[in-house]
C-alpha cells in the first residue's frame, strides 16, 4: 500500500498530525461478508475491537467464541455494497440484555445513522439469531460503510459465535 501526502505550508513550514492508517484485508467465507466470524481467525479478537473476551471451547462445537460479560461491547466496521439488503445472523448463549446496532457510517465526517437496533435474550443453549437490514445509499458503486455493535446490556455474561453478513437474494 502507499499513501501519498501533498502539504503545502506558508515559507516552507508544515504540520501534520496522523493518528493512525489502518487496512485490513481479511478472508471472507462462504458469502459472509465479515471477516473472523467465528474468532477462529487471527487467534485474537481483531478485526472486532472492545472489551470482550475470546472463550475457548465454549462457542458452538466446543470451538472459540466471545464472551461479552455485562457492561462489555465489541464493534467492528464493515465495507458493504451500498443500498443493498442483507441479513445479519449470530448465534447468542445465555445473556439477559445482549444489544445489538448496526450504523451508516456518513463518508468525511463519520457520523453515525442508526439503521437497526434490537435487544435479545439467549437462552441455555446456543439460538440463531437472524436480523434483515438495508444500508444507505452511497455515491456511484461507492461501498457504504457500516458499523456493527454488540453490548451486553444484562447482568450475566452471554458467548457469541459464528456471526455472519450475506447479502439477501
Amino acid at each position: 500500500m502507499n499513501v501519498f501526502l501533498g502539504s503545502y505550508g506558508d515559507k516552507g513550514n508544515v504540520n501534520m498530525e496522523v493518528d493512525y492508517i489502518r487496512a485490513y484485508n481479511w478472508p471472507l467465507k462462504a458469502g459472509n461478508e465479515l471477516p473472523n466470524p467465528g474468532f477462529e481467525d487471527s487467534g485474537s479478537l481483531l478485526p472486532w475491537e472492545g472489551t470482550g473476551k475470546l472463550a475457548n471451547r465454549l462457542g458452538r462445537d466446543n470451538s472459540i467464541g466471545l464472551e461479552l460479560g455485562p457492561g462489555q461491547k465489541v464493534e467492528q466496521y464493515i465495507y458493504l455494497d451500498n443500498d443493498r439488503e442483507y441479513t445479519l445472523a449470530y448465534w447468542l448463549l445465555g445473556g439477559k440484555g445482549i444489544r445489538v446496532n448496526i450504523f451508516n457510517v456518513e463518508m468525511v465526517t463519520g457520523d453515525l445513522e442508526e439503521v437497526l437496533a434490537q435487544e435479545s435474550s439467549g437462552q441455555k443453549e446456543f439460538l440463531k439469531k437472524s436480523i434483515p437490514f438495508k444500508t444507505g445509499k452511497e455515491y456511484n458503486a461507492n461501498k457504504k460503510t457500516i458499523k456493527l455493535v454488540f453490548e451486553n446490556t444484562g447482568h450475566i455474561p452471554a458467548i457469541l459465535d459464528d456471526i455472519t453478513i450475506e447479502k439477501s437474494f
